[in-house]
C-alpha cells in the first residue's frame, strides 16, 4: 500500500503542475490582458521575486496533485465505510488545499476571501464526489444485473 500511496503520490504531483499550468493559461486568457499571470502579485511582493513565487507556486501544486492522487488509496481500504473514507479523503484534500492555497494567495486574505475559497472548495469537491459516487453505482447496477443473468 505504502509503494501505491508513493507511486500515485508521484504522478499526481506530475498532473498537479500540468492542471496549475491549464489553470495559469486560463486565468491569463480572462484577466491577463494579453499578458501571462504566473503568480499572484501579493506572493510575488511576499517572497520578493516573480520567479521565486513562480516556484513555490509550483511546488504547491505539486504538493496539491500529490496528495491528492495518493489520497485515492483510501477508496480500496474495504473494511472502512462508506461515510469514513469520505471524511478521511475529504480531509487530506482539506488539508492540503486550504494551507497551500493560503499561503501563495489564491484567495485574498480575510474572513470572506477564506470563506469564499472553502465554499468552493466544497461545491467542488461535493461535486466530484457526488459524479464518482453515481459512476459507481451505475457500475455496481450493471454488475448486478450480469450476475443475476447468471
Amino acid at each position: 500500500m505504502k509503494k501505491q500511496i508513493l507511486i500515485r503520490g508521484g504522478i499526481g504531483a506530475l498532473g498537479g503542475v500540468f492542471i496549475g499550468q491549464i489553470i495559469l493559461i486560463i486565468i491569463s486568457l480572462c484577466i491577463g490582458n494579453g499578458e501571462v499571470l504566473p503568480v499572484p502579485p501579493q506572493l510575488a511582493e511576499q517572497v520578493g521575486s516573480e520567479l521565486t513565487a513562480y516556484i513555490l507556486q509550483m511546488l504547491g501544486v505539486m504538493l496539491y496533485g500529490g496528495v491528492w492522487a495518493a489520497a485515492s488509496i483510501v477508496w480500496e481500504i474495504d473494511h472502512w465505510s462508506l461515510t469514513r473514507q469520505t471524511i478521511v479523503h475529504g480531509l487530506c484534500y482539506a488539508l492540503s488545499a486550504l494551507p497551500v492555497a493560503w499561503m501563495l494567495h489564491w484567495f485574498e486574505h480575510s474572513v470572506t476571501g477564506f470563506m469564499a475559497y472553502f465554499f468552493g472548495f466544497i461545491v467542488l469537491y461535493a461535486s466530484m464526489w457526488g459524479s464518482q459516487y453515481m459512476g459507481m453505482k451505475q457500475r455496481v447496477k450493471e454488475i448486478n444485473e450480469r450476475l443475476s443473468q447468471l
